[in-house]
């Protein structure tokens, strides 16, 4: 815990390249990790960081994930409920990008 995490790519046309640090990692059950985007153009600071969750729980032949994001020192700010519909669906996105990759491992 406390290694740096990068995620980084094209959105909307904009290269981006978001960090954080590995919180918790337990595999095979949860991975949580602290996460801040200059996209959204606000200060580098903690206030404007979110902690990210992935639980994983067994579901039959298959895994059930569940992804929360929080407000890193808590409460809720006002741009997270203005964004709240883009951090659904980009993290939408990358579930169902998981999952069509866990599909095809399984298929291999």
């Amino acid at each position: 815990m406390g290694d740096s995490i990068t995620f980084s790519g094209v959105f909307e046309g904009k290269p981006y390249e978001d960090k954080g640090e590995i919180l918790i990692n337990d595999p095979p059950r949860r991975l949580a990790f602290s996460h801040f985007s200059p996209l959204a153009g606000a200060a580098d600071e903690p206030a404007n960081y979110h902690t990210v969750t992935f639980d994983l729980m067994p579901a039959g032949d298959a895994t059930e994930v569940t992804l929360t994001q929080a407000n890193l020192l808590g409460g809720v700010k006002p741009s997270d409920v203005r964004n709240r519909g883009a951090f659904e669906t980009n993290w939408r996105s990358l579930l169902e990008k998981l999952d069509a990759a866990a599909t095809r491992a399984r298929a291999a």
